[in-house]
């Protein structure tokens, strides 16, 4: 045989060779690929232990509730399974409500990094620069407890141009808009549905997860002991307790029960509150709250006669001062309108303006004020805006000593109800009906204290509901008792809301779980 043609079979063998070990190799690699293209996920647990990252974005509404509703869905994710980093998207609208949630330095840049809890914060407008420039990485699932978190809403409120370079349905689909497969809104509030949002499908009717009207959010919250812990031995909590001084002894003598405490937050008692035509929203709600709790102190057991003071779960400081003022006066200004006179006869029949003071826990003095504070006193203390860890475990803490606490959102229900203690919403509606209420008389107490001329109604309804403060002094008297009908009632709702089949967070995962599984 010619030796060149020798040479030349050889060298076509190994060629032939070379190239189909070449095939061999991008095929294995095309269905690797594939494999983990299309990975089947056993379990929520599995999913979630499968991610790399997850998205989760804040709204900008008013208040903390539903910024901290997002922070919720966090922990309960890590609770699951997830060992993956968040990148906490939110509009620089509510920057400073964010730092302070997360206990972070005021300012932050528009990407921040706290390695420390695995989380990347990025600003809203940083995020839709890298959503323009297709530089956003893609991720799997994105998460919201927001309500008003269409993206494209978001980002025209933070004054960010969505008119360019933008996809087709990005203002239609939040998954889209967000550079993931799933995205899910879990709304905190009974009796909404969750939202489900698949890439690329633009028919929003699809969106609405059937079912899910009904399912809880329980929100996991930080105990008293573990926000002690992280005032004394954390940093951050270390330079917090020396901005509030008069935190710390005054946790010592609420566990110490020296006084009872109140718990009140929600929007409904500030100055800027709105209550549509119920005029007086501010001060005729607050009146209403401490009104109520002065009937309870005087009227209770022997226990109630200790002094009692009213913590607000933010900064409170002017209103404090406008209520001394009129407590005072014989004629309200602005606020003399109907129910004025009625609400300043109660108030001073029931002895308020020699029993009230108000003091600011970051004032070094206001140590001295709940140190001496007497029997048959009340103090309004203020404790400015807190990091979620500690707002927990001060706010949901419970003892004998601890009255039932008064909100406004649904987000604050979620870890209210976790305590299987009663609780008091400062609205015209309670939430659930008579669902779970079995109590015929606790029933017909529940339809006059939440009514459109009930609880939190503004001023005018000292004018046409001139009882109504007795009613919520009964009620703070009747959770004292664990066997009465109220108490036995939040037992109830606790039992029913943290089975597992009411879970709204579950629900929606098993749904995210079914669409990935087959995408």
């Amino acid at each position: 045989m010619d030796k060149g043609l020798a040479k030349e079979k050889i060298m076509l063998r190994y060629i032939s060779c070379g190239f189909i070990f070449v095939l061999a190799y991008l095929f294995a690699v095309s269905v690797s690929a594939a494999s983990i293209a299309h990975k089947q996920y056993a379990s929520i647990k599995d999913f979630l232990a499968g991610q790399r990252v997850i998205r989760i974005i804040a709204d900008d509404t008013s208040g903390y509730g539903l910024q901290v509703a997002s922070m919720n869905l966090m922990t309960t994710l890590r609770q699951l399974g997830f060992n993956g980093k968040f990148e906490f998207i939110y509009s620089t609208r509510v920057t400073d409500k964010i730092t302070t949630l997360f206990d972070l330095p005021h300012h932050i840049p528009d990407v921040y990094e706290d390695t420390k809890d695995g989380i990347q914060f990025v600003s809203l407008n940083e995020f839709i620069q890298r959503h323009k420039n297709n530089t956003a990485s893609h991720y799997t699932l994105a998460m919201t407890g927001g309500m008003d978190t269409g993206p494209c809403g978001l980002a025209a409120r933070s004054n960010i141009d969505i008119y360019h370079n933008m996809g087709k349905i990005d203002c239609v689909n939040h998954a889209n808009f967000f550079d993931t497969t799933v995205f899910a809104q879990l709304v905190t509030f009974y009796k909404y549905p969750n939202f489900i949002y698949v890439a690329n499908n633009a028919n929003y009717e699809l969106f609405r997860q059937m079912g899910s009207t009904n399912k809880f959010i329980t929100a996991p919250i930080t105990t008293l002991h573990e926000a002690k812990r992280y005032l004394q031995h954390d940093a951050r909590g270390q330079v917090l307790s020396k901005q509030k001084p008069a935190l710390a002894p005054f946790i010592k003598g609420m566990e110490k029960q020296r006084y009872n405490v109140l718990p009140i937050y929600g929007i409904t008692l500030q100055a800027n509150c709105r209550n549509g035509k119920h005029i007086g929203c501010f001060p005729g709600n607050i009146l209403q709250i401490i009104a109520g709790a002065r009937y309870a102190q005087l009227n209770g057991p022997k226990s109630f006669h200790k002094p009692l003071i009213i913590t607000v779960f933010y900064d409170y400081e002017n209103e404090a001062k406008q209520i001394m003022q009129l407590l005072h006066k014989d004629h309200w200004d602005q606020y003399e309108i109907p129910g004025a006179m009625q609400a300043r006869k109660t108030l001073n029949d029931l002895g308020v303006p020699g029993a009230l003071s108000i003091a600011n826990i970051s004032d070094p003095n206001t140590i001295h004020i709940i140190h001496d504070v007497k029997p048959g006193q009340i103090v309004l203390l203020w404790l400015g805006p807190l990091p979620k860890k500690i707002f927990d475990g001060l706010y949901n803490y419970t003892h004998p000593n601890i009255w039932p606490q008064i909100r406004e959102g649904n987000n604050s229900f979620a870890s209210l109800i976790l305590t299987g203690r009663s609780h008091i919403r400062c609205g015209n509606k309670w939430e659930l009906g008579d669902t779970f209420m079995t109590d015929p008389q606790l029933k017909i107490k529940f339809a006059a204290l939440y009514n459109e001329r009930g609880l939190c109604r503004g001023m005018t309804t000292w004018n046409e509901n001139t009882n109504l403060y007795q009613e919520l002094g009964n009620m703070f008297i009747a959770a004292n008792d664990l066997q009465s009908p109220l108490s036995r009632y939040f037992t109830v709702i606790r039992k029913n809301i943290t089975d597992p089949k009411n879970d709204r967070l579950h629900y929606a995962l098993q749904e995210v779980l079914r669409i990935v599984n087959t995408f």
